[in-house]
């Protein structure tokens, strides 16, 4: 038998079914493992939970042993985070070194990071810092988390913070200087 166009039409054929059962169990496996993240999003934007994206810099080498700390701050703040469960916060590493927290924004513009973890170190301490873009107060007090939050900062920030403030520089290697409330 052929069709219109003289080809050979494959009637019976096994494979036919067969790729159709398979295209639509593909296609339900697809539904079934994207309807969780769906959701878990959708409840984080219906309790006003705003997205945080954290950039760990590089930290600036000044002296002494050649310490990867960049790759320290991510694993231990990943470590941090994570039994709290934290929606809609992001932890990325971004190609950068900040000499001052004036570099802020510009960087966290550059890799659309909301805050950033930096610093620097050499061969007697590292020195580490969190920055928040958009923070500066009118009075030009700059890392403000007060202003930040003004400015449509996420709210998840203040956990993150509160985690950060924690660190022990005997335990992780790392202390940070995290941005002040200011009612």
């Amino acid at each position: 038998m052929t069709d219109q166009n003289n080809q050979p039409t494959t009637r019976g054929s096994v494979a036919e079914p067969v790729l159709r059962m398979v295209k639509r169990f593909g296609f339900l496996l697809l539904l079934f493992l994207i309807l969780p993240v769906v959701q878990k999003e959708t409840e984080a934007q219906a309790a006003g939970i705003s997205p945080l994206v954290i950039g760990v810099a590089e930290w600036r080498y000044e002296g002494g042993a050649v310490l990867d700390v960049q790759a320290n701050a991510y694993e231990s703040l990943l470590a941090e985070l994570e039994p709290l469960g934290l929606e809609q916060v992001t932890i990325v590493k971004i190609p950068a070194t900040l000499a001052t927290a004036m570099d802020t924004d510009a960087v966290a513009a550059e890799f659309d990071v909301d805050m950033i973890l930096w610093g620097w170190y050499d061969d007697v301490a590292v020195r580490s810092y969190v920055d928040l873009a958009n923070a500066t107060q009118e009075d030009g007090l700059t890392n403000s988390l007060d202003a930040f939050l003004r400015h449509g900062g996420s709210t998840q920030a203040i956990r993150v913070l509160k985690v950060l403030s924690s660190f022990d520089y005997y335990e992780t290697g790392l202390y940070f200087c995290v941005p002040r409330w200011t009612p």
